[in-house]
């Protein structure tokens, strides 16, 4: 009761009981944070986000990945700060998991801009803006960067491990002649990951998703939610660019190679990707029970098959 009452106070939207702890901690630890209005403007796989009045964001983990996720992005974001030239959300405050938090929580400074637009005419600069932050991310090799993320060797076996789960769950989902397709599809993505030379791995921010993306005018002004970085293949973070907007997929992959060399082997290693994205969802909605989610997730591999 006592949490809710504090939520109740804070927020102008229902709040479950997770936001609820969280912010009740957030008012007992950093009441200069926790300021009025609080607002519950997102709610994503991994987490709940948050602004409050004092010009902050917090982000409230859901499931245990989100929590190993967050942990990760406190130990990689300060140094990450020091390597782009973009700002990045650097953890102030961490509410670490326990029986009233379960997941726990923790709180950044907003990032002003506004998320890249879905579609629309992205300027030239903004394109070679992000295809130099890409590039510099995937290039960097600082150790105190990559061992704050996940290893290259895990972050195959999560792929592989997500992917096979989704294919083998659609086999009874989908038309027989679709299926075979996906099985087709997930026997290239097995042999690219088992095949793939170690050096070709770049740090990755693993989710390079227009709502991650903020942006002032013709400016990238900063790169949200790195959970999901790992050692990687950087085809990873071109991939959903496509399915923001398919020319800004291709203008974005045209500059990206422009500034780190021709690569004939990416646009099929990027259809590998925007593929798997697009599949993990059904994985996702399985492991956290939600149908609403996993409908929209069946919509979306319709959507890809045609990549195949």
């Amino acid at each position: 009761m006592g949490d809710k009452g504090v939520a109740a106070r804070a927020v102008d939207v229902s709040v479950d009981e997770l936001v609820g702890a969280a912010l009740s901690a957030l008012e007992r630890e950093r009441p200069d944070i926790a300021v009025a209005p609080v607002r519950l403007v997102y709610t994503g796989f991994s987490s709940h986000v948050l602004t409050t009045g004092s010009g902050f964001v917090v982000r409230v983990a859901r499931t245990p990945e989100a929590e190993v996720g967050h942990r990760r992005e406190t130990r990689l974001l300060p140094v990450v700060a020091s390597v782009v030239s973009v700002a990045v959300p650097v953890p102030v405050w961490r509410l670490e998991p326990g029986p009233r938090s379960r997941f726990g929580a923790m709180a950044y400074r907003r990032i002003e801009g506004a998320a890249l637009p879905r579609d629309g005419d992205h300027s030239r600069e903004l394109v070679v803006q992000l295809a130099e932050f890409l590039l510099r991310l995937h290039r960097t090799r600082e150790d105190s960067l990559t061992s704050a993320v996940a290893s290259l060797a895990g972050w195959k076996h999560g792929a592989i491990a997500t992917a096979s789960r989704a294919v083998d769950h659609l086999a009874g989902e989908l038309p027989a002649a679709m299926h075979r397709r996906l099985v087709a599809w997930r026997e290239a993505f097995v042999r690219h990951l088992d095949g793939m030379p170690d050096e070709r791995a770049g740090l990755a921010h693993g989710d390079f998703w227009h709502d991650n993306v903020m942006t002032r005018g013709d400016q990238l002004a900063g790169v949200l939610d790195w959970e999901a970085a790992a050692l990687a293949d950087p085809a990873v973070d071109l991939a959903p660019v496509w399915d923001i907007d398919e020319n800004l997929g291709a203008r974005l992959l045209d500059s990206y190679q422009q500034q780190a060399g021709p690569d004939p082997a990416l646009p099929h290693r990027i259809r590998l990707f925007r593929i798997a994205r697009n599949i993990g969802g059904i994985t996702w909605s399985l492991d956290n029970n939600d149908p609403e989610e996993y409908d929209d997730s069946l919509t979306k591999v319709h959507d890809v098959l045609h990549l195949i």
